[in-house]
Formats: structure tokens, sequence, C-alpha cells
């Protein structure tokens, strides 16, 4: 049991250094710095630069696949990488690799058909309130020179095709990179960067179709406030 505690522990670790490593490559804000250490409490990783400066990052994972408030995109990830280490073994079975397949690609559409942007909602604003609570913490325990969130957000899909409603519109499709951001969202967001709480707000949306169609957005309190949307769904 202890074992199996561990791998997932491992597994979950692996995950966010991904997201980390996204991030680096994708933002400007943090291009010229690399991974210090890896928290072995709070915050999960200290990057540093050539200037010894020092930033703490907490990553969390808000899972837009949901059913009933059960996070599914980490078990589709299990499910596509199971595929991909049984590949050899379909050469002589390959009725078994249409039926994993099938079954993948079923759990992904059902996420789809069940999503709730007011569950969404509700679990973005926990995840985040649920942080907020120790940042003072983080920042006690190490020098920063800045302190930010990374906010990884699954979609099932790479076309980045939403369905979403503003004050003038009825719901319309758009296409938006990465996830529509909602007046909720924006004011939960821009309140900590505005309080001072963090010096920046990172959300890379990672599809879990294709995770080469990634897309990261960094907010800082000097950012020029983007387009909201009041909510939003998947386009099928």
């Amino acid at each position: 049991m202890k074992k199996q505690s561990n791998n997932n522990i491992a597994r979950k670790k692996a995950k966010e250094l991904r997201c980390l490593n996204i991030v680096l490559k994708t933002v400007p804000l943090l291009h010229d710095f690399y991974l210090m250490n890896i928290g072995t409490e709070r915050p999960d990783f200290i990057l540093t630069n050539s200037k010894e400066e020092k930033i703490g990052v907490e990553h969390f994972l808000v899972d837009a696949l949901t059913d009933k408030q059960n996070a599914k995109s980490r078990l589709i990830e299990a499910e596509k990488e199971k595929i991909y280490a049984k590949r050899h073994l379909y050469k002589n079975h390959p009725k078994d690799m249409e039926k994993d397949i099938m079954h993948c690609a079923t759990n992904i559409l059902d996420g789809v058909k069940k999503f709730s942007y007011w569950e969404f909602i509700c679990e973005f604003e926990r995840i985040v309130d649920s942080h907020k609570k120790n940042i003072e913490a983080y920042k006690a325990a190490h020098k920063f020179d800045k302190f930010g969130f990374i906010c990884e957000i699954t979609v099932p899909m790479a076309d980045y095709n939403w369905v979403v409603s503003d004050s003038k519109n009825s719901p319309f499709h758009q296409t938006i990179r990465g996830i529509p951001m909602t007046y909720k969202m924006w004011n939960k967001i821009y309140a900590l960067l505005e309080n001072g709480d963090i010096d920046f707000f990172i959300i890379t949306t990672i599809p879990v179709d294709d995770d080469k169609k990634v897309y990261s957005q960094c907010y800082t309190i000097n950012t020029k406030r983007p387009k909201l949307y009041w909510n939003f769904r998947f386009s099928l």
C-alpha cells in the first residue's frame, strides 16, 4: 500500500513538473529562470536565475473533465499511458486495442457532455482559496523576490472551440486559445494580484487529446483585463 502511495506521489510530481516545463518555455516572465529546488513540502517549486533572484511557485490542478466533482483527466491520462505501454501486445490482439481506445474516448466524451461551468467555477474558487491560506507561510519560509501560482486546467480537445456567453449575446461559438476567462475567474485572480498576495497567476491549458497544443497565459497586476464571459461550455 505504501509503495502504491509513493508511486502516486511520484506520478503527481511528474505531472506538475511537466506543467512547469511548459510554463518555463512559454511564459516570457520566467524565460530566464530555471528550477532550483522541488519543494519537499511547500511551495512546489523554487526557481532562480543568473542574478540569483528567487521565485516561489505553487502548482495546482483544476480539472475541467469532471463527473460529479470527480477529476477525470488524470484517469484518462493513465489510460492513455497504459495503452501506449501495451502497444506491442496489440499486434496479436487488435480488438483489445480497439476496445481500450474506445473506452478512453468514451470517458473523454462523457466528461464533455457532463461538464458544468458552475461546478467548475466552484472548484476553481475552492482550490484558489485553499492555496491562498498558505501564501504567508510560503513566503515566511523563503525570501522570495516573487511568488505566484500556476493553475493547470485540463480540457478534452485541442481545437479550443467553445460555446460562451457574455452580457450582450445568447450563447455563441467562439475559438479561444486556452480557457475562456470569466468574470468570476478574473475577480478571484485580480483580487490576489491587487492585494499583493501573489505577483503572477499563470493558467496553463492542456488538452488531454494532444498535449502538444498547450497554451499558457500569465496575468500580473499590469495585465490589461482580458475579454470576459459569463460562462462557457465545450463545443461538441
